[in-house]
């Protein structure tokens, strides 16, 4: 029986469309049973841009090196093995990302063994392939009060974006993602006395999403400065639609300022205090640097 089924004589189970449209439809967010499920059961459990995100690796990566015609029931080791081999050999992706292109098929395949549409799922005979990640850069204490005087004097003087000033003192200050800095509302922004104030961190804000929960999914409270409190909830009233959003957008009145607005404002002010281009890539500096200072030097002192 398994010779048959390995040989494409007999079709296990009903259903058996081509394998690259099974995975397509699979992570296609809108139209998605298992995402829709899955989201029933456990809310925001997949979101839109992880969906999209899976979508663009296989089709980059893995449905090149896939048989135009190949069935989903006819998906066999070698198919798998294939694809990680050349990935490999290519030696254009890191071990990360490949293993993010075998996920973008591990998980339709298997949906697909658990309906009983395939007898086994390939990728779990795939040898493990070990990765390890880029250590996250971290500012100096003296280069980020460079940054943000900077930032500061620069501003005063009208040639830096007060937005991102303010993002990238919010984010070093409270540890808040680029996400949740973007997406904040002056209704979040609490003052309790005249040094301390409290934001409620609710949302985040996405490519595809857009607003969506947390990473953690679920709300929590950073203290904040008072003076930076009143900084944001005065930025937020000179927000020209009349909306909560304190980071808004001037071109938009349901988007924020952009993430690519805010990364290169930051990078033009790295170079102004002598961080330039190539040592900001060696050291992988950029703005979630700023919340990974405050972890390691900042949370519990502020």
């Amino acid at each position: 029986a398994q010779k048959a089924l390995d040989e494409g004589l007999v079709n296990f189970g009903a259903k058996d469309p081509l394998f690259m449209d099974y995975v397509l439809s699979f992570w296609d967010f809108e139209n998605s049973d298992y995402i829709r499920r899955r989201n029933k059961k456990n809310p925001n459990s997949i979101g839109h841009d992880y969906a999209k995100s899976m979508t663009g690796v296989f089709k980059n990566h893995a449905l090149p090196l896939l048989p135009a015609k190949l069935k989903l029931s006819m998906v066999k080791l070698n198919h798998i093995e294939n694809i990680v081999n050349s990935l490999i050999d290519d030696g254009i992706l890191s071990n990360a990302s490949i293993k993010r292109v075998l996920q973008s098929m591990a998980v339709p395949l298997n949906e697909a063994k658990r309906l009983k549409m395939i007898p086994n799922n390939p990728v779990e005979q795939i040898d493990s392939i070990s990765s390890k990640n880029k250590e996250r850069g971290i500012l100096t204490e003296t280069e980020l009060q460079k940054l943000v005087l900077w930032m500061m004097n620069s501003v005063n003087q009208g040639s830096f974006s007060k937005q991102v000033y303010l993002a990238v003192a919010l984010s070093a200050l409270t540890g808040m993602r680029q996400g949740e800095v973007r997406a904040l509302n002056a209704s979040s922004i609490h003052t309790i006395d005249e040094e301390q104030g409290i934001i409620t961190v609710q949302q985040s804000i996405a490519v595809y999403a857009g607003i969506k929960t947390t990473k953690g999914k679920r709300d929590r409270h950073v203290p904040c400065p008072t003076w930076l409190c009143e900084e944001l909830i005065a930025l937020a009233k000179e927000n020209p639609f009349g909306t909560e959003m304190v980071f808004w957008s001037a071109s938009s009145l349901t988007n924020p300022i952009s993430a690519s607005f805010i990364r290169s404002n930051l990078y033009t002010a790295m170079k102004a205090i002598g961080i330039d281009d190539k040592s900001r890539t060696e050291r992988n500096v950029n703005f979630h640097s700023l919340r990974h200072y405050y972890v390691t030097y900042m949370r519990g002192k502020v």
